[in-house]
């Protein structure tokens, strides 16, 4: 399903995958086709910890991806509080995706 927002066109993911179950859920940023950054941010499914690394496992050993080239927003993971009427894309925290992996991994 496509929809106009704001002048720009979205494609709504749970449409992707018809309302079915899914390992990982978020935003995926590419810049030239190449993935530079992750963030685990879904109202919809909720992704947990465990689906965050079951994704950066497969970049890496699935796909052979180099994991300290792409960034993930690690607020969720941190457990960070933002201000009252913030949204988690306005309080970014970077952290690589290999740094990201090993907390996980912890």
């Amino acid at each position: 399903f496509k929809s106009t927002h704001a002048g720009k066109e979205r494609f709504h993911h749970s449409s992707f995958f018809g309302g079915e179950c899914v390992d990982a859920a978020g935003v995926i940023v590419a810049k030239d086709g190449v993935l530079t950054r992750l963030l685990p941010h879904s109202g919809h499914y909720r992704p947990r910890e465990a689906h965050l690394a079951r994704l950066l496992c497969f970049f890496c050993f699935g796909l052979g991806l180099e994991l300290n080239s792409v960034e993930v927003d690690v607020q969720r993971l941190l457990r960070v509080a933002r201000a009252e009427n913030s949204k988690k894309t306005d309080t970014p925290i970077y952290w690589s995706a290999a740094q990201t992996y090993a907390f996980l991994e912890r």
